[in-house]
This record gives structure tokens, C-alpha cells and sequence, in this order.
């Protein structure tokens, strides 16, 4: 399957807790607006919530969808939902797929430790686990890509 890109910029405000969010994508016009990412380090529920999704007990299918509806209301706030599914609707009319790429940047990278394959919608189920929307995480290493 081809796919066009759907960027998701985050990165960290300097001496706070808080996250700016940037979006664009191949397929639409530029989203051109930054958004306050509704995550805050000391989240302590949503943190709870994933690891005892990831602790290794059987967890009930309810339970990874209620962190997956959790997971994509953060990601994809209001204005970024209504853009994502419009990028969406139009490459599928294509017969291509959106590639969700999360670049998240040094200050942010323990964002890039959640579990963003759960985002969940009841349409299309796991988002980042339907082939026509995969997610990529683009994490700074320091190192020149190989060849």
C-alpha cells in the first residue's frame, strides 16, 4: 500500500510541563495552528491505566479501549481530529493509507514511550494498528540516519 504522511510535531515549552503540538499532512492544506497537547507529566490516572494494561494481567477488551479513546482524545484534539479525517477520507478515496508519523522532539521523548498504537475510535477500532493509518514514532537519537 502507498501512503501519504500525516505529521504530528510535539515538543515541550521550556520550564514547563506543558506540550505544543504542530500537524500537517501530504494530503490536505497546512493545519497551520500549534495546540496545547492535553498531557501533563504528572497524569497520574492515565499512567496507572497503561501500566496495568502493560503489567502482563489479562486485561478486559473495555479497559484497552478506554485508554485507547483516552490516548487518541490527547493526541488528536477537537480541530486535529476533524483535519486527521478529512486526510483520511481523502487518501482512502484514492485507495492509499495515512501514515501517522509522530515526531517527537528530545524534551518530549517520554511521550514517545506511550502506547499511541492503542488510540482507539469506534469506526476503525486501533488506529495505529489498521494498515491504512500506521504510526511511526521519529525520536531523536543524536546519529545520522544510515544509508
Amino acid at each position: 500500500m502507498d501512503y501519504e504522511n500525516f505529521d504530528i510535531r510535539i515538543s515541550k515549552s521550556v520550564g514547563s510541563n506543558k506540550y505544543q503540538m504542530t500537524v500537517q499532512s501530504s494530503v490536505l492544506a497546512y493545519l497551520d495552528d500549534s495546540f496545547e497537547l492535553p498531557f501533563a507529566e504528572t497524569d497520574v490516572a492515565l499512567r496507572n491505566r497503561i501500566q496495568f494494561n502493560e503489567s502482563g494481567y489479562l486485561a478486559q477488551a473495555a479497559d484497552v479501549q478506554a485508554l485507547g479513546i483516552e490516548l487518541r482524545d490527547r493526541l488528536f484534539p477537537g480541530q486535529v481530529w476533524t483535519y486527521f479525517d478529512n486526510c483520511r477520507q481523502e487518501v482512502m478515496a484514492r485507495n492509499r493509507g495515512l501514515r501517522i508519523r509522530l515526531i517527537i522532539d528530545s524534551a518530549a521523548a517520554a511521550l514517545g514511550q506511550l502506547p499511541w498504537e492503542y488510540c482507539f475510535h469506534d469506526d476503525f477500532k486501533f488506529i495505529g494498528l489498521n494498515d491504512q493509518t500506521p504510526i511511526v514514532r521519529f525520536l531523536p537519537t543524536g546519529r545520522r540516519p544510515r544509508n
